[in-house]
């Protein structure tokens, strides 16, 4: 048997109608634990999971954990008093451009521009159409820059070889990567910033690099 209505209803609404992975608007209800494997129909095994992260996230069983700590993580941005939607639903956009969801579950919006041109969102289940997402890989890249300076000096500092070794690497520009490409490109870098001269160092000593995807959400919000 799936979710009742209610249950799912509960959680759409914890959840802000959102995504719990990429934050998109529009969401269903899937088990993190497959019914064929065992899962029950409670709210514990219940993720608010966007069609792309469903097909990305929901066939792997290694990502179940990942996918209850994203969810948790969501669930109490969601409870801050910052995330409530605002009861004034008309929005001004002095240069037409949108940086962020302008609706949630309102029944109607008015968007005044007073330019003719409107910013375009980015594709969809691109890095780029999510903003935690992008924002880690940002940091990771902003990390590795930051190590190889140490390395190499401001002066022999070269930054366009990283992102032209992404694009040869990944066939597209970083935040242009499909979403489903995410953990492999965060472990590139990752990688990347070990084999530096001050990465290798800080190993030796036992100290940390960088942030792992869930602690750079807790830190700056995911």
């Amino acid at each position: 048997m799936p979710f009742s209505e209610s249950l799912k209803k509960k959680i759409r609404k914890r959840a802000n109608f959102q995504c719990c992975m990429c934050h998109t608007v529009g969401v269903d209800i899937h088990h993190i634990v497959p019914q064929a494997d065992g899962g029950e129909n409670i709210e514990d095994n219940a993720a608010p999971l966007c069609p792309n992260c469903h097909s990305i996230y929901g066939a792997n069983p290694q990502k179940r954990k990942t996918i209850r700590e994203m969810r948790d993580h969501w669930y109490k941005r969601c409870a801050e008093p910052s995330m409530t939607t605002s009861k004034r639903n008309v929005i001004n956009f002095p240069k037409g451009i949108n940086k962020g969801i302008i609706a949630n579950n309102i029944n109607k919006v008015e968007i005044k521009t007073q330019n003719e041109t409107v910013k375009i969102n980015p594709p969809e289940g691109s890095i780029a159409s999510s903003s935690v997402h992008k924002r880690y890989i940002k940091y990771l890249i902003d990390r590795y820059h930051e190590f190889k300076k140490s390395d190499v000096g401001r002066e022999r500092m070269k930054y366009p070889i990283l992102y032209d070794s992404i694009k040869r690497k990944f066939g597209a520009k970083w935040d242009m990567i499909p979403i489903e490409r995410f953990d492999r490109l965060s472990e590139y870098l990752q990688q990347r910033i070990d084999r530096t001269i001050l990465g290798k160092t800080r190993k030796s000593k036992g100290q940390k690099n960088y942030s792992a995807f869930l602690e750079y959400c807790d830190k700056h919000g995911g």
